[in-house]
């Protein structure tokens, strides 16, 4: 079942890099014009027009004649032409010609792809770090007075910041997650650390009390992930509890905590503001190449699954070529069961293994990329059709008559 899926998947992928433009399926209520408003998304706009929003890149065009032609602005017109036959988006910027005596207004904000309250929490903080390179990070040494925790605005002191100059900022850090290749970890497991640690799943998003300044909810930590064993790590998720700067440089330097969310302890790692930049102006696109990937991490509200508007984990990365703006989709796995009814138990003894069948994949949700790290990223979930967990496959995106075509495949096949 699992290779089958596969096939069709990677016959749509082909047929859709060689036909391009004459693939792309027009939503049948898309408007002729449309006036970008305050509140819009290029997700949005995209499903106006296309009954896939990922093949807009393909029938976008960039006017050169305006500033900027890769971002939309709210009171932009978008038009619908073609060209030999093919489908394409025009944008049109209105411009007002200033008078003397006239008020410049601050121009408003490009829209983004999705809305930015949705991914803003992970869009610059936590990190994911190779576990090589969490092993080099610099980290705190000890806490001034001899604290074993400190807190703005005392000073700690650390190793490892090489050139730093005086008066660079630093993000202080604490792991959170550990991501590995394949775990599928239990949740009783989980629960009884929390009880030992005297936090419970419900307040584990609380900072004393103020869900508001916690950076995230631990929902997929390195407790949690204990039953891993030997399985490889892509990755340690490392969120920010606090910064601070330089004030003193040298082996030991010493930094001055300007923020604290948590207490700075020895061990706390730091990394550079400056070493994560992030773009939130991208667009959706498939991917043109195959993918086969699993969701290892959930950021949503809950610990075991998410839905619409979480994120998720996957273990693919900038190394494996994922890229922002990707379009995704989920699987729930196919379940093996026994056929009890052709095979009861008094026939199938004592071959345990007779009469085992596997259960089709069903399509859980669509996912776009937002934010990549070496060998995981972040997901979005723009649309859910099923509960999305851990382990569940991810594909590249299918068309709803690529998805048509592969369910009577699969009711023709013997």
């Amino acid at each position: 079942m699992r290779n089958r899926h596969i096939i069709w998947a990677t016959l749509a992928l082909l047929l859709s890099v060689a036909v391009g433009a004459q693939n792309v399926e027009l939503n049948p209520r898309h408007p002729d014009r449309y006036v970008v408003v305050e509140g819009d998304t290029l997700w949005d706009i995209a499903e106006r027009f296309l009954m896939d929003p990922w093949h807009w890149p393909e029938i976008w065009h960039h006017n050169q004649q305006i500033d900027n032609p890769h971002l939309i602005y709210p009171g932009d017109v978008i038009s619908l032409s073609y060209v030999d036959g093919q489908p394409r988006l025009t944008l049109s910027r209105r411009t007002v010609k200033l008078s003397p005596h006239t008020r410049r207004e601050p121009r408003p904000k490009p829209i983004p792809v999705v809305p930015l309250s949705l991914i803003k929490p992970f869009m610059f903080s936590p990190w994911v770090v190779l576990e090589s390179d969490f092993e080099q990070m610099p980290y705190v040494v000890a806490n001034e007075q001899g604290m074993l925790v400190a807190a703005a605005p005392f000073n700690t002191y650390v190793r490892g910041l090489g050139d730093a100059r005086k008066g660079e900022r630093f993000a202080l850090v604490h792991q959170a997650n550990v991501y590995r290749d394949g775990i599928m970890p239990p949740d009783s497991m989980y629960r009884e650390r929390l009880k030992e640690d005297r936090r419970t799943p419900d307040d584990t998003r609380t900072f004393h009390g103020d869900p508001d300044k916690t950076p995230r909810n631990w929902n997929h930590d390195p407790w949690y992930q204990g039953a891993g064993g030997n399985l490889p790590v892509l990755g340690i998720e490392l969120i920010e509890i606090g910064s601070g700067h330089v004030t003193v440089a040298g082996d030991i330097a010493t930094l001055r905590i300007d923020e604290s969310r948590f207490e700075v302890r020895p061990g706390t790692r730091l990394i550079p503001y400056h070493e994560y930049p992030y773009d939130p102006f991208f667009y959706p696109r498939a991917p043109d190449f195959p993918v086969h990937a699993r969701v290892v991490g959930l950021l949503g509200p809950h610990n075991e699954v998410v839905g619409q508007y979480d994120t998720v984990v996957i273990d693919k990365g900038s190394r494996d070529g994922i890229q922002q703006g990707f379009v995704l989709e989920a699987y729930v796995p196919g379940r093996e069961v026994r056929d009890e009814v052709r095979y009861p138990m008094n026939e199938r003894w004592p071959w345990k293994s007779k009469g085992m069948v596997s259960l089709p994949e069903e399509h859980a949700g669509r996912m776009l990329v937002y934010r990549t790290f070496d060998k995981v990223s972040y997901a979005i979930v723009v649309e859910a059709t099923k509960e999305i967990r851990l382990s569940y496959l991810v594909t590249n995106p299918s068309s709803r008559s690529e998805r048509k075509l592969s369910d009577l495949a699969e009711t023709t096949s013997p």
